[in-house]
């Protein structure tokens, strides 16, 4: 349900979602991680943080992989693991 400005404006800012996912990344340099599996640990920190939390939007971590990829802070590779091919993505 959409929201007046003003409460709009009474609202607290958020870090990009582009920071959350390098931050992540870079904690954890010796990994690399499924887009699944970066859902959840973002998903986890944000409620750890405050029970309130709306969670982590899926698709806003597509675009800041994508973003963080087009500027050469991560990037993706396709994994065989038998017969299954899974992308995992990892700072650099």
């Amino acid at each position: 349900m959409p929201i007046d400005r003003d409460q709009w404006n009474r609202g607290e800012d958020r870090a990009p979602m582009s920071s959350r996912v390098y931050e992540f990344l870079n904690a954890n340099r010796d990994q690399a991680f499924t887009l699944n599996e970066i859902v959840v640990a973002l998903a986890q920190k944000a409620l750890k943080e405050s029970p309130a939390s709306p969670g982590v939007d899926k698709s806003e971590i597509v675009i800041a992989l994508h973003e963080l990829e087009t500027a050469g802070k991560a990037r993706a590779k396709v994994v065989k693991e038998f017969s299954k091919e899974t992308v995992y993505f990892a700072s650099i």
